[in-house]
Parts: C-alpha cells; structure tokens; sequence
C-alpha cells in the first residue's frame, strides 16, 4: 500500500500496460516461432513430399509409353516408323530410371518398396527384349507371342505394384498434410489461449491497482471532504500525502480512458495479427495441390475416362462392342487418337435411334458401355471379365471432374 500511494496514476497505468505487452508480446512470439517453424516443414513438404507423390504417378505413364513402343514397333512394317518406335522405347527408359532416383530421394522411408518397384521395371525392359528384336525383324507374329507369354505378365505386375506404390506415397502426402493442419489448429488454439489469459492476468492487475491505488483512497478523500462539509474543517487529509495524482481526478480518469483506449487497439492488434498468420497458413495449406501434375491419356479409352471424370460418375466399356476395322488389332485401335471418332452419352431409350441416325449416314456407330454411379471406369471382354481403368473416388485424372458423383440418367 505505501509503495502504490508512493507511485503516480500515470506509472501505475504504464505498469499494467507494460505487463499487457510483455504477455501479448511473448503469444505474438510463440505464434511467430510456430508458425516459421510449420512453414519450413511446408516447404519441405512441397519440395519432397508432393513431388514424389507427383513423380510417383509419371511412373506408370513410362511404362505405358514404353509398352506402346513395343507394340508399335510390331504393329508398324515401314522401317522407318519401327526405328522411331524402338527410339521411342530407349528414350523412356532413362527417364523412368531418374524417375526412381527422384523418388528414392524426396521419400528415402519408401525406398524399399521404391527399389522393389525399380527391379520390376528393370525385369520389364529386359522381358521386352526378344519381342523388340522380332518386331524390328517384322516377325510379329512371333513377337505378339513372346509378348503374351512373357511381356504382359510381368507388365501387369509392374503396373500394379507402380500404382500401389503411387497410392501409397499419396496417402503418406496426405497424412503429413492433415498433420500440418492440425499444427496450424494446435497453434491457433494456443494463440487464443495465451492472449485470453494474458489479457485476464492484465485486468487482474489493472482491478488491483484500480482499487488499491485509486478506489479506496478517493473513498477516503470523499469521506473526508464530506466530514468537512458536515463542518469538520479540521479533519486531517491524510491523502494529501500521498505521491500521486488523486487530488486531480479529472486528469486520473482522463488517463484511465487513455489506457482503455491502448488496451483495445492492442486487443485488436493482436487479432489483425492472428488472422493474418492463420491467412497465411491456409494460404501454406493449399500450395500442393498440382504443380508438376501430369498425366497423358489418349485413345476411345482415355477420352471416355475424360468423359467421365467430367460428369461425375462411372461406368464400364464393352471392348469388343466397340466398331473398327476388321485388320486393326483391338489393342492398337483403343489406343489410337480418334480425329474423326465420337464419344456420345445418350439416354438408354434413345439410343437405337441415335445410332440410326449414324448408320443413315454410313458412319459407323454402336453403344459401346454403359454409365453407372460408382464413380470407377471399367473395361469388359467379350467373357464379361471387367477390369478397373480408373478409381476416380480414389484419384483424380485431370482434376476437371465434379465434387461429387451425379445422377446417371
């Protein structure tokens, strides 16, 4: 007590402010510290993290191309065309190569499963080598042979393990995402927390010396000056004494509204700067979503996976039902680029008059599949095994599609 009656109004008020700043100064230096430190764990996300995820896709894209070669240089008969298929296949080959070494790098906890994946691509380019040499000897029926039997096996099995190894690395991207989050969460959450209680602490402190300091010794002044109006002119004001402001009420009461005043722009400092962080976070959050994101699909298979992706939903294609010409493999003509062909979605119950319309016209046209709503592009023999092309549930192709599944007329 003799210490605050010693101290002026002004200094008492400077006291609480400066206990304010220390404790808002010290959340806006935990914010600050966190946020710089999610921020270098961003960045590191973005440098390794997505683009793994985003090599680990082209990963299959190679193989595709590299099966296409093989394929060409079978298929084609001028020399030519078949010295620029095998140049095709020898190209894709060192870039699957520094595919794997990028990958190895970005996610080393993958690097099992990466070097499994790298064996199998490696067995794939050796298996493919007896059908190169018979296809560029345009010994194709020899070389669909070899491929058959030797090349598609091990194909398959490379694909798939290619697309497991994609999926995974997406998902442990994923989850250092969430991970990220929830960090920006925990440090807006504790930001809160610390600038709440700093605040309460500082109108503890602010009630204190309002009642200790200033309160109760105008009280007593009141008390006196009102004996002195009941005549005790001779009462003794022993708050005279004391070193501060309380005899100038007025200025006391100005200097109280000042650090009001204070108090609530730092208040709303200390908001600006919190949004601001958690801005700049979200901002932090979005950044992965497709630099270095490719994909290549071509063909009637490739457009209708387009086609469907876009109107949100799935369906599945008969191979078999779809028309070309009777000397083209199946396999070289759904991988073709279709200039003058059409993908059509038409409701069941006009279907037969749509194709009609074709046919009047001599051109070639049939229904080939049908939609459904699973969202999971297929293909289906003529045994009716079917096989899954795309999980669109599961990933996106051109990211083009809609939230969510629709209606299928």
């Amino acid at each position: 007590m003799v210490l605050l009656s010693n101290v002026r109004i002004l200094h008492k008020i400077a006291a609480v402010i400066a206990l304010i700043g220390v404790i808002v100064g010290g959340c806006i230096w935990h914010a600050s510290a966190r946020m710089g430190t999610i921020g270098e764990s961003y960045d590191r996300f973005i440098a390794h993290d997505a683009r793994a995820a985003a090599n680990a896709r082209r990963i299959n894209r190679h193989i595709y191309e590299m099966y296409y070669a093989v394929y060409r240089t079978i298929a084609e008969t001028d020399a030519e065309q078949i010295r620029r298929a095998s140049a095709q296949f020898e190209a894709a080959a060192p870039g699957l190569r520094q595919l794997f070494g990028e990958i190895a790098a970005d996610m080393p906890s993958f690097a099992g499963r990466i070097e499994e994946v790298r064996a199998g691509a490696e067995s794939f380019m050796s298996s493919v080598s007896e059908a190169r040499s018979l296809g560029e000897a345009n010994f194709n029926a020899e070389a669909l042979a070899v491929i058959h039997r030797d090349v598609d096996p091990t194909f398959a099995a490379l694909t798939g393990s290619a697309s497991k190894l994609s999926a995974d690395i997406a998902a442990s991207m994923e989850a250092g995402a969430q991970g990220l989050a929830g960090d920006i969460a925990a440090t807006r959450l504790s930001l809160w927390l610390l600038t709440g209680l700093g605040l309460l602490a500082g109108i503890v402190a602010a009630v204190l010396v309002a009642i200790l300091g200033i309160s109760r010794p105008l009280g007593r002044l009141v008390a006196v000056l009102q004996r002195m109006a009941q005549g005790a002119i001779d009462a003794e004001i022993a708050e005279a004494r004391r070193g501060d402001e309380i005899g100038a009420v007025g200025r006391a009461v100005e200097d109280i509204k000042a650090m009001v005043a204070r108090k609530a722009a730092e208040e709303a400092e200390v908001r600006r700067i919190a949004d601001a962080a958690a801005a700049e976070a979200r901002r932090r959050t979005m950044v992965d979503l497709a630099d270095g994101f490719e994909r290549a699909v071509g063909g009637i298979v490739g457009t209708a996976l387009m086609l469907l992706e876009c109107s949100g939903v799935g369906g599945v294609i008969d191979l078999d039902a779809i028309p070309r010409p009777d000397h083209v493999p199946l396999p070289r003509w759904v991988n073709a680029f279709p200039s003058f062909g059409y993908l059509v979605s038409v409701r069941p119950d006009r279907t037969a008059a749509v194709v009609a319309r074709f046919a009047a016209r001599g051109i070639a046209a049939a229904q080939i599949g049908r939609l459904d709503g699973s969202r999971v592009a297929r293909v289906r023999d003529r045994t009716g095994d079917e096989a899954v092309v795309w999980d669109f549930a599961a990933d996106a192709l051109t990211g083009c599609g809609r939230e969510s599944a629709g209606a299928v007329p």
